[in-house]
């Protein structure tokens, strides 16, 4: 396999983790009532620091609120405007 294709699913991988990361620490959060109201805590949302360190977070991170979004039948200006500000 060439050194390009292993970088390339590498970081593949990584985005897949992160979002299933941040996924997985909403749902955490919501099973114990912080996204229920009109202030919500965001755990997931320090994951977005990670895009400093790698550029593979981006996209992981991004597509980890838009499913959180989706899956926890959030408002659709938050499914949308939540998740370019996420981006």
């Amino acid at each position: 396999m060439r050194k390009e294709q292993q970088k390339s699913i590498r970081s593949l991988t990584l985005s897949a983790v992160l979002a299933a990361a941040y996924v997985t620490l909403a749902f955490l959060c919501d099973s114990v009532g912080l996204l229920k109201y009109a202030i919500q805590i965001r755990i997931p949302e320090a994951l977005c620091i990670l895009a400093a360190f790698t550029p593979a977070a981006i996209p992981g991170v991004t597509v980890g609120c838009l499913l959180t979004n989706i899956l926890l039948a959030g408002a659709p200006l938050d499914i949308i405007f939540g998740t370019v500000a996420t981006y």
